[in-house]
């Protein structure tokens, strides 16, 4: 790697890992936690099905598919480049929440997250935005509690950014009710 990223990477994550607030580290704590996913999925689930009907049926399939095709796709890479996550090499930098795995390029939480942003983006814009944002909050997230550079983070949004909106454009096409959302869906019952 170059020592120019690799310098930047450590500033960012060493100013991240600094900043003297304990209720900013224990939220982005909260944000990553896995356990948490369960909750996230449910209600955008239920929203999908209530907002998008009979189309939920073929879309949220191929969204499943789609997140198992990035999560594969982060750990196969994560072997293949070998980058050792900076909480197991810099004795600086505190895994918050543990260390987590040795490798830590690209983060998956990262590229599953903008690939759920992404695919959204594709087929309900106003959703897509809001899930966009709370993907930046986990990937900073990830870097403050030790476990990536910013760099992994960075690749994992655009390489899961990239392959969600690419493959909701496709599911958008295939679907029954493929036209965007009515916003009065998200505010009237």
């Amino acid at each position: 790697m170059d020592n120019g990223l690799l310098w930047m990477d450590q500033a960012l994550l060493h100013a991240l890992q600094n900043i003297p607030s304990p209720a900013w580290h224990a939220a982005m704590a909260w944000i990553s936690r896995p356990a948490h996913a369960w909750v996230y999925a449910l209600i955008f689930m239920g929203s999908w099905i209530r907002a998008r009907g009979r189309s939920a049926v073929w879309e949220l399939p191929a969204l499943l598919a789609l997140i198992a095709l990035t999560d594969r796709t982060g750990v196969y890479l994560k072997h293949l480049i070998g980058r050792i996550r900076p909480c197991h090499v810099d004795p600086a930098v505190r895994g918050l929440l543990g260390c987590g795995g040795l490798y830590s390029f690209p983060s998956n939480h990262a590229m599953n997250t903008a690939a759920l942003a992404g695919f959204t983006l594709a087929i309900w814009p106003r959703l897509g935005a809001f899930l966009a944002g709370l993907s930046l909050f986990v990937g900073i997230s990830r870097v403050d509690l030790g476990v990536h550079y910013p760099s992994d983070v960075l690749a994992g949004w655009v390489l899961g950014g990239a392959m969600g909106y690419v493959w909701g454009r496709w599911v958008a096409g295939r679907s029954r009710r493929s036209e965007p959302i009515r916003d009065d869906t998200l505010v009237n019952p």
